[in-house]
């Protein structure tokens, strides 16, 4: 297979030549991690040209082309497989170099170039681009609205399933975050044919049908690229009861705000990539970014108006959105909030990624930030992949609603509260 991550390393290819009764086996240069098709191309050419292999009845030493590159690379998987190497092995996220919702452009450089661009709009559009919120909603005239949302990624985990099923639920996420239900699903994947092996489409399309599966929907299509990176994502389609959409702009002073899911699979993903995040807290994140976010259908029983699922943009980023929408301040308790294994202990020890950095210039205006303890305000600024939903309730349903979900969310959490508009969009306390 073609491992352009080469797994096999140093120590597997001399073993590999060993058992084939290998006696002498030089490389002058080691293989470095993927970044793009050419460059790829080039460091396997060079460290092929670097390898000499030496027996009694074989020696290799010759110049190579992109399609001879492929062909030794297929040969090397064909001897490791008949012999039980395993060359399968790859992580995803060496291949790139951000990965999930944290490989966002910012979000104010978004705002500074597009900005001005003028928008057509049409009487049955309910949510379209002015509040930034997760999806669109269109007026089907029927008393159902229809929700449409699109979201795709690079590598955020290194097994092909779970980035798979982590792709699906953060897509479907948009639905659910406007009060909807998915209903369809279509692929939009760019794929590294000369640096990846095509047989790995098929437990990531696996992972990701489990998960669509999982949420009452259908994938019905998609379309795909020869790319230099991987990237994996959905348009979905779903719908939701006229009165029953939740947007951005519906946020009302003395509103409660509740938040489904720990924070700190920025960090935590970050650390995967170095090698600084600990097993347990790899396999809290995963499980985290695994899970659907069905909250509406929790919470059925109440009056809910305004929501928002936190992505690549933080807590931070995307409560100041929702607090311009609205045109209201909000207050967040830094002390309520619900945090993955070892996500602050990474934070302290500022395992940040460039999201993190960027987050804060986005909002550090329209954020007052206290005195907060320093990791928990870059927990607020963590960018989430397949992150929580944050849903607003009145005050005198809180208990109530914090129950409901709490069933299917164990570590839901009452995190602030909406007041009167201020001098800022946010303040941390």
């Amino acid at each position: 297979m073609v491992s352009l991550q080469i797994e096999v390393g140093l120590t597997t290819i001399k073993s590999l030549f060993l058992h084939f009764g290998e006696r002498h086996c030089s490389l002058r240069a080691t293989c470095v991690r993927l970044r793009q098709t050419l460059k790829i191309v080039d460091k396997i050419r060079d460290l092929l040209l670097s390898l000499t292999f030496k027996t009694d009845s074989l020696r290799l030493h010759k110049q190579v082309d992109k399609r001879t590159t492929q062909t030794y690379l297929h040969r090397l998987k064909t001897l490791c497989d008949s012999q039980g190497f395993n060359m399968e092995k790859i992580r995803l996220t060496e291949t790139v170099t951000k990965g999930g919702c944290a490989a966002k452009l910012p979000a104010d450089d978004l705002r500074a170039v597009l900005g001005s661009l003028k928008m057509n709009s049409a009487k049955e559009l309910v949510v379209g681009t002015s509040t930034m919120d997760d999806a669109s909603v269109w007026d089907l005239g029927d008393g159902r609205c229809m929700v449409q949302t699109l979201d795709f990624f690079t590598p955020i985990v290194d097994d092909p399933y779970n980035f798979g099923a982590v792709a699906a639920a953060n897509a479907i996420s948009d639905v659910y975050a406007m009060g909807g239900s998915p209903k369809t699903a279509m692929t939009i994947l760019a794929f590294p044919s000369s640096t990846l092996p095509l047989e790995l489409l098929k437990p990531l399309m696996q992972g990701a049908i489990d998960k669509i599966h999982e949420a009452g929907a259908c994938l019905v299509g998609g379309h795909s690229i020869d790319d230099d990176t991987l990237k994996l994502g959905f348009s979905v389609t779903g719908f939701v009861d006229k009165t029953k959409v939740w947007t951005n702009a519906g946020l009302n002073a003395g509103d409660v705000l509740i938040l489904t899911k720990p924070l700190g699979t920025g960090t935590i993903t970050s650390g995967l990539k170095s090698k600084k995040a600990s097993a347990a807290s790899i396999d809290d994140a995963l499980n985290s970014m695994m899970t659907l976010n069905r909250v509406p259908e929790l919470l059925t029983a109440f009056d809910i108006k305004a929501g928002t699922d936190i992505t690549g943009f933080g807590l931070a980023g995307h409560l100041v959105q929702m607090a311009r929408a609205s045109s209201v301040t909000v207050e967040v308790n830094t002390a309520a909030l619900p945090f993955l294994e070892g996500a602050l202990d990474l934070l302290r020890a500022e395992v940040l990624n460039r999201a993190h950095r960027t987050n804060l210039r986005y909002v550090e205006k329209e954020v007052d930030f206290g005195a907060v303890a320093q990791e928990l305000k870059w927990l607020t600024l963590d960018p989430q992949t397949s992150g929580g939903i944050v849903f607003a309730i009145c005050e005198k349903d809180q208990a109530q609603a914090l129950a409901a979900v709490k069933n299917k969310f164990p570590r839901s959490a009452v995190i602030g509260r909406v007041l009167k508009e201020s001098e800022y969009r946010l303040k941390l306390v």
